[in-house]
């Protein structure tokens, strides 16, 4: 299951980060919102 395990976090570990430069073009690049909409919708 460890293999397994590294999966999932290799993975959660990804989806974090993309959610955290989501956010951060979202609130800091106010005329990247069409770019945070797409990256919501393909996350």
């Amino acid at each position: 299951m460890s293999f397994w395990e590294g999966v999932f976090l290799e993975f959660a570990n990804f989806k974090i980060i993309l959610y955290a430069i989501t956010i951060y073009t979202g609130y800091v690049l106010p005329s990247g919102a069409d770019l945070h909409c797409c990256f919501m919708l393909s996350a």
